[in-house]
């Protein structure tokens, strides 16, 4: 493959990660899994009274399948699209962290380093 299909694909993959990073960080997608928990829940409740016995109309019981199995497919979804985006974003923070840090140290050290001849050029009476 070419290299600037290569950069085009990386480019690519750089805007989908940061953009689905942000939103997978954002409160509005928060509550939208809340609101999926929170859709499910019935579903989820009528299934289990129906297995202690007590009995509901069959529409009823249809429905509740089908809110169980739209939001366990919903949030399926979301855990395998956003955990390995997440976890990228994750990758890239700290890869920026590492390269700030080793820039710290080396700039400490340079400045220790001009620190020390600078000492060494002041004469023994001015100390």
């Amino acid at each position: 493959m070419a290299t600037h299909a290569k950069d085009v694909i990386q480019d690519i993959d750089t805007r989908v990660s940061d953009r689905l990073s942000a939103l997978g960080a954002s409160m509005s997608f928060f509550w939208f899994c809340v609101a999926l928990d929170v859709v499910a829940l019935p579903g989820l409740v009528i299934q289990v009274l129906t297995l202690f016995g007590a009995s509901f109309p069959h529409w009823v019981s249809a429905l509740s399948v089908l809110v169980i199995v739209a939001a366990f497919l919903s949030q399926t979804v979301i855990q395998l699209l956003m955990l390995p985006v997440l976890q990228n974003s994750a990758n890239k923070v700290q890869v920026h962290s590492e390269a700030v840090a080793e820039a710290t140290y080396r700039n400490a050290d340079a400045a220790e380093k001009m620190l020390v001849e600078l000492l060494k050029r002041v004469p023994e009476e001015a100390k």
